[in-house]
């Protein structure tokens, strides 16, 4: 290399750290990590210096809204104390507390952490956040009529209440609808159906109801598993016997 080229690259990179060392101010965690589940809190600190020789009494600490699976409102970050007064060649470590709503989509978010004391004096900062993924599911079923010797079908609703996509949720017959000592058969006693995030989604049970099937109301119960999370929906069949 051309030795006055590399006597002023090394002037330059001195220079740069001599404007930096004079009032800087400094956020030493590059990111900010945090971990939470929907519906909680979670916090941690950072800290924040001032590597130079003068006084800070107002630095300003702010943060960019959450991006990710979805948005995370920069309401629901907390810095506090804000504004920060750092003495010169000092440092503070202000709390980042963030509140993460129930519902919240899973999955890492990132937004931008600043601490500005003016426009030559700032620092900025990655806030990292994981929200686990929660499971859940409800599901309902309306009453069905059908006539001895026809088919009919119970339509369970599934709706998705995690926060993430439900591939794979099984379905399966638990308790065969009974009446009395007569049980009342559906075509298939198990399937399998995927609910999007914040969806629903019809899972059908259809029957065949011969014409010597005893009249009267069947019930029984279907559970439907989504990972450790299952739910149970009655189901109620009332066959009748046709009208001529």
């Amino acid at each position: 290399m051309n030795k006055k080229l590399l006597i002023g690259l090394l002037m330059a990179i001195c220079l740069a750290g001599n404007v930096l060392a004079i009032g800087s101010v400094d956020i030493v965690d590059t990111t900010v990590s945090l971990t939470a589940a929907p519906g909680s809190s979670t916090s941690t600190t950072m800290q924040v210096s001032n590597t130079g020789t003068e006084t800070f009494n107002s630095v300003a600490l702010s943060v960019t809204d959450l991006t990710g699976p979805a948005t995370l409102s920069s309401s629901q970050v907390v810095l506090s104390p804000s504004p920060l007064a750092l003495l010169a060649s000092s440092s503070e470590n202000p709390t980042v507390q963030v509140a993460v709503p129930s519902g919240q989509k899973a999955g890492t978010y990132t937004g931008i952490i600043t601490a500005e004391y003016n426009s030559t004096n700032k620092d900025t900062s990655t806030l990292s956040l994981a929200v686990d993924s929660v499971e859940g599911l409800s599901v309902s079923a309306p009453s069905v009529e059908i006539t001895q010797g026809s088919a009919g079908q119970v339509i369970m609703t599934v709706t998705n209440t995690g926060n993430h996509d439900a591939t794979g949720v099984s379905w399966q017959v638990t308790t065969t609808p009974t009446t009395g000592s007569a049980t009342l058969t559906p075509v298939a006693n198990s399937g399998s159906i995927n609910v999007a995030y914040g969806g629903n989604q019809e899972a059908t049970l259809l029957f065949n109801v011969g014409g010597t099937q005893t009249a009267g109301t069947y019930s029984g119960v279907v559970t439907f598993t989504w990972g450790t999370t299952t739910a149970q929906v009655p189901i109620t069949i009332v066959v009748k016997a046709p009208q001529y």
